[in-house]
């Protein structure tokens, strides 16, 4: 029985990415239903513009690896609160520390960074709006 053709790297590794957008598509898609298509973010309720955004960064040994398909490191946020404006979860001034050790798939509670002082002032308490997991 012959050996299969092999395939070129770049074959290999385009097939590789493919899957793993798909899968980081369909657990934002699920993100987005926990939180009923809004933004979590406390007063804000945007439908529009939605981002997922983890809750903790792979830097911080966040979940980006082959678990990466669960929700609980993902938060649905509006362009602006996510990386948009000056208070966003990119840019530090606004922070997201999950209550529970089910991260986002229990409540949050959201910080906002005082330029001042760098105080830490609550902004309220986030509960998924949407379908249960």
């Amino acid at each position: 029985m012959p050996f299969p053709k092999p395939r070129p790297l770049f074959e290999q590794r385009a097939e590789e990415r493919a899957a793993r957008r798909r899968t980081e598509r369909s657990v934002k898609t699920r993100a987005k239903a926990r939180d009923g298509r809004r933004c979590r973010v406390p007063g804000c309720g945007a439908f529009t513009y939605l981002e997922g955004c983890h809750v903790q960064g792979k830097s911080a040994g966040g979940d980006h690896g082959k678990r990466s398909s669960l929700t609980s490191n993902i938060l649905t946020c509006c362009r602006d609160h996510h990386r948009g404006s000056t208070t966003s979860l990119h840019s530090g001034d606004l922070v997201a520390s999950p209550l529970t050790p089910h991260g986002a798939d229990g409540p949050v509670e959201f910080f906002i960074r005082t330029r001042e002082h760098g105080r830490l002032i609550s902004l309220g308490i986030s509960e998924p709006k949407g379908a249960k997991q």
